[in-house]
């Protein structure tokens, strides 16, 4: 058993015991245990968050990919039905906005608007051309296409261009396979 150690009032200081070995080595284990203890908590922490994630992320690409097969169809007919009926129903609409809109006034001379025989027909009787405009049939233009010859300038007005663009869009919309190397 230890000596009881009193305080010295004689200005010597007592000597301190210092710990034993078996102290010391107790308290370096318990330290490493603690420390080793933490960090597997901390993995283990580590690993549930990322699993969690990863199920967070899973939900959304899921959710993603199951509306996109649902509208995909939609979007498909759209595309192959629905744009081309309208684009060609309003062709001569379009047609006359655009010539009201840049060509009225602004001319000099004649204007020559080349359209497909198709549209031609159409276009006689909807459009509402005024004396400079002279409309002219021309079998190299697809149906939907026109153009507009005046002064010494030509410009192109093409709804089969327009459709095309619209269609590469809505199929761009289409869902992607999902990708097992990310997840």
């Amino acid at each position: 058993m230890n000596a009881l150690v009193l305080e010295c009032f004689d200005g010597k200081t007592a000597e301190a015991e210092k710990p034993s070995a078996d102290y010391l080595r107790g308290y370096a284990d318990a330290q490493s245990s603690l420390q080793t203890k933490h960090a597997e908590q901390s993995a283990e922490a580590i690993e549930k968050i990322a699993a969690i994630l990863g199920d967070l992320s899973f939900g959304y690409e899921e959710a993603r990919q199951a509306m996109l097969n649902r509208i995909s169809p939609i979007l498909k007919q759209v595309s192959d039905l629905a744009l081309p009926e309208i684009l060609k129903l309003t062709f001569s609409a379009h047609l006359q906005e655009f010539l009201a809109k840049n060509l009225s006034d602004a001319l000099s001379g004649p204007v020559f608007l080349h359209v497909n025989p198709t549209d031609h027909d159409v276009l006689r009787s909807a459009l509402t051309l005024s004396s400079p405009f002279e409309l002219q049939s021309d079998a190299s233009l697809e149906q939907g296409q026109a153009v507009l010859i005046a002064d010494a300038s030509t410009t192109m007005f093409d709804i089969v261009a327009l459709l095309d663009g619209m269609q590469d869009a809505l199929s761009a919309i289409e869902p992607n396979p999902r990708r097992e190397d990310i997840g």
